[in-house]
């Protein structure tokens, strides 16, 4: 089940994993390792960064095996736990299921840890200069190529302990575990990216 965490009052923070190895850009058939949800998180609106608001965030983290052989863990940016369409959450979760919003409301998105999905990883650099290396885009893999995505049991080393982001001065959005339905519809905002950056749309 997902790890869920409090974290109130705290501006501009940004959950996910520390992970030191950075994947090499490209398109990969990956496998969903786990699903992170952290509650409660204040932090600046996007559209207006002197007000602030309180969120629910999920990450997703996905691991994938390069051309190098190396096995690699990529995770998501802080998504909001929303259902609303324009939403990233809902963007990911019907291109990753094939499946209309109307059919995942309520539905506990974490079931998704162990499935396969087609993912799309791109490198950036943080505002401290620091490479990462972030999920752009998650789909559901062709059938022909759903076997090819790794065995979770490759990424048996400790994943790693929540760490708080160099800076959120934009918003973002994401999944959760532990029966954590999606909220219902409405109008909203995003917060940060990977491990330390954030770059997130309006929704």
């Amino acid at each position: 089940m997902a790890i869920i965490e409090k974290q109130a009052q705290v501006e501009g923070a940004a959950t996910g994993w520390d992970i030191s190895e950075v994947c090499p850009a490209g398109t990969y058939v990956g496998v969903c390792l786990e699903v992170k949800d952290t509650f409660d998180v204040t932090r600046p609106k996007f559209e207006d960064p002197s007000q602030t608001e309180i969120v629910n965030l999920t990450r997703f983290l996905f691991g994938v095996q390069g051309a190098d052989g190396i096995f690699y863990k990529i995770q998501t940016h802080d998504l909001k736990i929303s259902s609303h369409e324009k939403s990233s959450l809902m963007a990911i979760l019907t291109a990753w299921t094939a499946k209309p919003i109307s059919m995942l409301e309520g539905w506990d998105y974490c079931e998704m840890t162990g499935e396969a999905a087609m993912i799309t990883v791109i490198q950036k650099t943080s505002q401290k200069g620091r490479v990462y290396a972030t999920v752009q885009n998650v789909v559901a893999p062709p059938a022909q190529m759903a076997g090819q995505a790794p065995d979770p049991s490759s990424f048996n080393a400790p994943v790693a302990e929540t760490v708080v982001a160099e800076a959120a001065q934009t918003p973002a959005e994401a999944p959760a575990k532990a029966e954590a339905p999606v909220e219902a519809p409405q109008t909203e905002t995003t917060a940060d990216n990977s491990k330390t950056e954030s770059e997130e749309p309006p929704f």
